[in-house]
């Protein structure tokens, strides 16, 4: 039998942001809030859509507003509390045989927030939505990474794994081909061809993928440096191998 989900309630700042998950995701849209100033042509359908959708609106003394426990810390017109879910194992997503065109994210020893939510944001913004990361040595899924996915974070699929080499091993009997990031030594990611279904794996900040990760991979890439800087940020290799995996898909 597959366990649900476990939920939490994390926030979403910006009209336009907050305007997208009530658009495509207001089942899982708790409250709308914003301060009794606020103003702009997004309010009204903003108001419209949480009327529509049946999404409760509380509006606020700025005041109020400000000092609410849960508002990110830029946030100054609007913010949502949306119920995120995060799946313990994998069954949810192996219940099902992959296509070619499937892919997802594994993250390895990503720890900074930061990071992880612009590799979200980059993962969703290229049709990626199911994202692997362990228990252990990786950064929890907080408001923070909420707020630097840009929104992207209501529409992937976390999944939190206890052993991520015993993950890697289903997603290869299931046909995933796994391919890790290396800083050298790999072959060249720029026009890879990265057939499907696929698992693109990313190192953490500071070490980059374990070993016993590194070892399971079907092929290692790497993005030659062009000038003297002698590696990327995590999250901006992520988009690169991301965009090089969309890029095939439509070639």
């Amino acid at each position: 039998m597959t366990d649900g989900p476990e939920r939490s309630i994390l926030p979403i700042d910006g009209p336009a942001r907050v305007l997208e998950l009530l658009e495509v995701l207001p089942e899982r849209v708790e409250e709308v809030l914003l301060p009794r100033s606020a103003k702009g042509g997004w309010r009204t359908p903003l108001e419209n859509l949480c009327e529509a959708r049946g999404v409760r609106l509380t509006v606020l003394p700025y005041a109020i507003f400000e000092k609410h426990p849960d508002r990110p810390q830029k946030a100054r017109k609007v913010f949502a509390r949306f119920r995120h879910e995060e799946f313990g194992g994998l069954d949810a997503l192996l219940e099902v045989p992959p296509e070619p065109q499937d892919t997802v994210l594994v993250l390895d020893q990503v720890e900074d927030p930061g990071n992880l939510g612009a590799m979200i944001r980059s993962a969703v913004w290229f049709g990626v939505k199911d994202i692997i990361l362990p228990q252990r040595r990786a950064a929890p899924v907080t408001g923070t990474v909420a707020v630097r996915s840009a929104g992207a974070l209501a529409h992937a699929r976390i999944f939190r794994v206890k052993n991520l080499g015993r993950a890697l091993d289903e997603l290869s009997s299931a046909g995933y081909f796994l391919y890790g990031s290396v800083v050298d030594r790999g072959d060249p990611l720029p026009g890879a061809p990265l057939p499907g279904p696929a698992a693109l794996i990313i190192g953490g900040e500071a070490k980059g993928m374990r070993e016993s990760i590194r070892n399971r991979c079907d092929q290692l890439l790497t993005l030659p440096p062009a000038g003297g800087v002698g590696s990327l940020n995590a999250s901006v290799f992520a988009g690169l191998f991301l965009y090089e995996r969309w890029r095939g898909l439509r070639s």
